[in-house]
């Protein structure tokens, strides 16, 4: 996964929330009493009672939604700690841009700074967090290659 899938990672999760939670409304929208038909032998007061399938598809999104949510809080929580190893403005511009998901313009602004050099620090920071994750990856390989040798 690249540096940048892995920073927006919370953002994806929190859109994918967003549908879930699109698609609960809609089944809560079945819930409601349907039109009456007058075209037919008999008139059908009561909708098809699938109140009790409707109601555990709702409970299903319901859990999604939350597990999805504890999901999203770790990996914000991972982000966010990671970004707090890099230099201030390089933190800063990562933060707002990737994370909350700011236009470069206000980021730039919000740090007096020109679009240009912010793109430039935040490719230098990208950089710079590939590299740190790849030294913790190799290190890791290497712990794993040492146990499975003893």
């Amino acid at each position: 996964m690249r540096i940048e899938e892995w920073l927006h990672k919370p953002e994806r999760l929190k859109l994918k929330m967003m549908q879930l939670k699109n698609a609960r409304d809609e089944y809560e929208m079945c819930l409601l009493p349907g039109a009456i038909t007058y075209d037919k032998d008999k008139i059908d007061m009561t909708p098809t009672d699938r109140v009790t399938e409707i109601m555990a598809k709702i409970s299903d999104i319901d859990l999604e939604i939350e597990k999805l949510g504890r999901i999203r809080a770790e990996a914000l929580d991972e982000c966010l700690a990671v970004l707090a190893t890099l230099p201030e403005r390089e933190e800063y511009i990562l933060t707002a841009y990737d994370i909350r998901g700011e236009r470069m313009e206000d980021v730039a602004s919000g740090i007096n700074y020109g679009v240009s050099w912010c793109y430039k620090t935040r490719r230098k920071a990208l950089k710079r967090l590939g590299a740190m994750r790849r030294k913790k990856e190799s290190t890791k390989s290497t712990k794993r290659d040492a146990i499975m040798v003893v």
